[in-house]
């Protein structure tokens, strides 16, 4: 294989991990104009967010053991077929019942991008290469969630909530398209037979490890903190005269701030430790929750005081997801796959479950989300002594199986 289509491949790839990682934040400014325009409550439009996170926990486990087994490409081209059609069924959606099951299908899609993705480049360069390469592709995930909703907040604002999805799907098809053409990268020689509870065990053999569970749930816990930030205050801009626009350029210094948190981390891990850094960037969040939390009191009306403290929240997130991570991926050095598979399915499945509840407290004000979000900075923090104790007591750094 030559440099030019390592180099097509790689583009490709990209592009695909890009057009799935926008899922979700291109609509979010709209999620008001939904339910408008299908005449629901605010709690079922919220949960169509929910339920694309739920997809990718019923996918994201199943598509590496897959792409190991019957090679990458036919397991590429069959998720980004799904997103595709998903994508397509949210525009399509005649009702707000069938927009919130295309959203499962799109997030059934969502997670093969990157699961695979990765394993392709992998396949495809050395260790220094996939390294700038992964670079390339963190620089995209980081960047995507701070220009789609301004790119969403625009086309629905001009055109229609529709169109981001017809936007996406089209993407996604020239995609899929393309990706015919792509030649498998895994030899045949190195795919493996395909079993089911072997992998079934694996996962449950995973989960079980309490110091790999606390670490993701603190992972989890803190990214739902985000999500219901995400489900709620759009209807709360709305309720203080912001239009869908506005909202859009009130998200990009959020998800910017996220981004720096991580450059500094990847900055100063090695001088600090992880745990450390872990620590403090719990700390950070914890009182960014508490400052929203006054915000709700004593300012519910200012958008920049909501948007700056929860900046605050998320520089620290930044921060805990990379620390988290990596004291989750080191318990299971012989199945990294599997174990980044879980870890991503548990930092996914908590937002569901403590998005739904939170939804069902929804009255138009910032005080539910700061609630929320208060609760999940404490309740990491908590957790992340606690799992500190537990590793002191057992005397395991890391604790390997």
């Amino acid at each position: 294989m030559n440099a030019r289509e390592l180099n097509l491949i790689t583009m490709l790839l990209v592009i695909a991990i890009a057009v799935t990682d926008i899922a979700s934040d291109i609509y979010v400014p709209s999620l008001p104009v939904l339910v408008d325009y299908f005449h629901v409550s605010e709690q079922m439009i919220s949960l169509s967010l929910s339920m694309g996170l739920l997809g990718f926990c019923l996918s994201a486990p199943l598509y590496g053991p897959l792409s190991d087994s019957y090679g990458r490409r036919v397991v590429m081209l069959t998720g980004m077929l799904i997103f595709t059609f998903g994508s397509l069924l949210c525009f399509l959606s005649p009702s707000a019942l069938i927009f919130v099951v295309a959203r499962l299908i799109q997030g059934i899609g969502v997670a093969v991008a990157y699961v695979v993705g990765i394993a392709v480049v992998k396949d495809l360069y050395s260790q220094e290469k996939f390294a700038k390469i992964m670079s390339t592709i963190h620089m995209v995930v980081a960047l995507a969630p701070a220009v789609a909703p301004i790119i969403g907040g625009y086309i629905a604002s001009y055109f229609s909530w529709r169109i981001n999805f017809l936007l996406l799907s089209c993407i996604a098809g020239v995609v899929v398209v393309w990706m015919r053409y792509m030649p498998e990268t895994l030899p045949r020689s190195e795919q493996k037979a395909f079993a089911l509870n072997q992998v079934i065990k694996n996962y449950l053999i995973i989960v079980s490890n309490p110091i790999f569970t606390g670490y993701a749930m603190i992972s989890g816990i803190i990214f739902a903190g985000l999500w219901v930030y995400l489900s709620e205050i759009p209807f709360v801009f709305k309720h203080l005269g912001l239009d869908i626009v506005d909202f859009s350029y009130y998200q990009a210094p959020i998800i910017g701030v996220y981004a720096l948190g991580t450059y500094i981390n990847s900055k100063t891990v090695e001088y600090y430790g992880v745990d450390r850094l872990l620590s403090i960037s719990l700390f950070i969040c914890l009182s960014g929750a508490l400052l929203l939390m006054l915000v709700a009191i004593y300012l519910p009306e200012s958008s920049v005081a909501i948007c700056i403290t929860m900046s605050v929240f998320s520089g620290g997130m930044g921060v805990v997801f990379a620390n988290a991570a990596t004291r989750s991926m080191e318990v299971f050095p012989d199945m990294k796959g599997a174990a980044s598979a879980a870890l991503g399915c548990i930092e996914c499945l908590v937002p569901v479950g403590i998005v739904c509840v939170l939804t069902i407290f929804h009255d138009g004000t910032v005080i539910p989300s700061a609630v929320g979000i208060l609760l999940a900075a404490a309740g990491a923090f908590m957790l992340h002594i606690i799992v500190n104790r537990f590793r002191t007591r057992e005397d395991q750094r890391p604790y390997i199986i």
